[in-house]
């Protein structure tokens, strides 16, 4: 189902023990999720950065760890402020057919062709990200929001505006 693979390896290293890990070229990660308990493991970073960017934390990814492929998304990752590598990354395990919630980034279109803008306004963008539920098959890789219609500085688009795909629709907000 999903393009983005990446394999796993048990890790045993905890502690002090996983800075060794990093600088020998490996990324720590936790799987969770489901009725398993959670399971320490480690990637290579090469191929870890390069799953990452391409599925961010909106798109499932096929994890395989000892043999054993699970469907999961990109919970949460730690990235170094200076040096800008991956330090840990959280996998949460999904099933195919069940509703998942995820955040996904909110895409505007049509920028510069607006009337608003060639009058020399400027659009700014409120909201980034909104959390959606869906199955994993349905995970948009982003919202798009068309801002070509607007004309004056007192036009504005909320999240209405918004066209889902078919089995998306919005998180409940709190």
């Amino acid at each position: 189902m999903s393009t983005n693979t990446l394999s796993l390896e048990n890790r045993t290293a905890s502690g002090k023990h996983v800075a060794k890990l990093r600088t020998e070229g490996f990324v720590p990660s936790v799987v969770y999720g489901g009725h398993i308990d959670p399971i320490s493991t480690q990637s290579p970073i090469v191929e870890t950065t390069k799953v990452v960017r391409s599925a961010g934390k909106h798109s499932p990814i096929d994890i395989t760890i000892d043999g054993k492929k699970k469907l999961a998304i990109i919970k949460s990752i730690d990235i170094d402020p200076v040096k800008h590598h991956i330090r840990h990354i959280a996998f949460h395990t999904i099933k195919q057919n069940e509703v998942v919630t995820t955040q996904v980034p909110i895409t505007l279109v049509g920028a510069g062709e607006s009337e608003a803008e060639k009058a020399g306004l400027v659009v700014l963008q409120a909201i980034e990200h909104i959390e959606i539920k869906a199955k994993p098959g349905n995970l948009p890789e982003a919202l798009e929001l068309s801002i070509i219609d607007l004309k004056t500085d007192e036009d504005k688009l909320t999240l209405a505006d918004i066209t889902l795909p078919e089995g998306v629709e919005f998180a409940e907000l709190e």
